[in-house]
């Protein structure tokens, strides 16, 4: 494996580990999904029969939404989990997401790319805003012109 993706599956693996043990942490019922469920449905762990695709080394002003993976199937957005769950750093914290919630935050989206080098080439980035009231985390999605 290369370096860089020896580096990613390393730290996916430990963002993952420190998911299954904030939940257990927090008396969730927590099942580690099977090889095919993870690749193929995009499901890491079901958490009270819940499916939960994590996803590390994220941050408050973007987050990438992967619609097709890089082998052109379709990546986690179109996946079976019911949440994502990104682990934010400037919040130190994993935040939910309803899947379905973030698929159709796409809808009359007409510009993509496949190379986070294109960021600043779009005319338009959905950056999540991330508000807390008590026991409750409020998103605010929104799209903003450059």
């Amino acid at each position: 494996m290369l370096r860089k993706q020896q580096y990613d599956y390393m730290y996916g693996e430990f963002v993952e580990n420190q998911f299954q043990i904030c939940m257990k942490e927090r008396f969730n019922s927590v099942t580690k999904s099977n090889r095919h469920e993870n690749i193929h449905k995009h499901i890491d762990f079901y958490i009270n029969d819940k499916g939960v695709d994590v996803k590390g080394g994220r941050h408050l002003d973007t987050i990438w939404l992967e619609l097709k993976n890089v082998q052109g199937k379709n990546g986690w957005l179109e996946g079976k989990a019911d949440y994502i769950c990104f682990y934010i750093h400037e919040l130190k914290s994993f935040c939910f997401y309803q899947r379905i919630d973030l698929l159709n935050l796409l809808d009359g989206v007409t510009e993509t790319t496949t190379d986070k080098k294109d960021y600043w080439k779009i005319h338009f980035y959905i950056p999540i805003r991330v508000l807390f009231r008590i026991g409750n985390l409020i998103t605010s999605f929104y799209f903003k012109p450059f």
